[in-house]
């Protein structure tokens, strides 16, 4: 079991790591990969040094199948810097327990630092499969159009989690679209199709850039 330092950017939950190397879906992860690729080439998914410290920002996830599983695939910690990822940079979360803020991993790298936001999405509705997270100043200068989780809410703690599971389970529209205004820039969409996560939140960046142009 580790505990890693909390601050913002890495990892603030315990976690077991386990390195079995079972094979994840080569399916999950191309689709993962292609949208991936997108937000990276739009800067809502990266790594610059002007930019949050230098620190890796963004990540994606999928459920494990269909089959209201709360497994799902993830991209790995500090991952963000990467235009392409390879299988062993995402990591497979066996186990997220939200009461005590711990969960299992299985893969070759640590599992990202906003891995139990995620978690908190797929356990609070079986018909989420995928997840999408970035960081946008022009998306975030947009969240009075948004749903939002109150900026008293820290990144990275139980609260927050509570809090996204509510919001999830009080709003049933899907794709899901939150801002978190406690975790600067940060944006959340969740739902049942990448394709359709993907594009709700293009669809909304264009109309973020109509209103504060770059």
């Amino acid at each position: 079991m580790e505990t890693k330092e909390q601050k913002e950017g890495v990892i603030r939950f315990s976690f077991e790591q386990k390195k079995s190397r079972q094979g994840m879906s080569p399916e999950i992860i191309a689709e993962l990969n292609a949208w991936r690729h997108i937000l990276f080439c739009l800067k809502l998914i990266g790594g610059k040094l002007d930019r949050y410290q230098g620190l890796g920002f963004g990540n994606i996830s999928a459920r494990e199948s269909t089959s209201y599983s709360t497994n799902f695939i993830i991209t790995g910690s500090q991952t963000g810097h990467f235009q392409n990822l390879k299988p062993n940079q995402y990591v497979r979360i066996e186990k997220a327990d939200l009461q005590n803020f711990r969960l299992v991993a299985n893969g070759d790298c640590s599992p990202s630092s906003e891995s139990f936001t995620h978690a908190a999405l797929y356990q609070s509705d079986p018909k989420i499969n995928y997840v999408f997270h970035v960081h946008s100043p022009e998306l975030f200068a947009y969240s009075n159009s948004l749903l939002c989780i109150d900026k008293d809410i820290p990144y990275g703690t139980p609260e927050m989690m509570s809090a996204v599971r509510n919001l999830s389970q009080e709003n049933a529209a899907r794709p899901l679209i939150f801002a978190t205004l406690g975790h600067e820039d940060g944006i959340f969409v969740a739902g049942t199709d990448i394709d359709e996560v993907g594009s709700v939140l293009l669809t909304t960046y264009a109309r973020a850039l109509k209103r504060n142009p770059l």
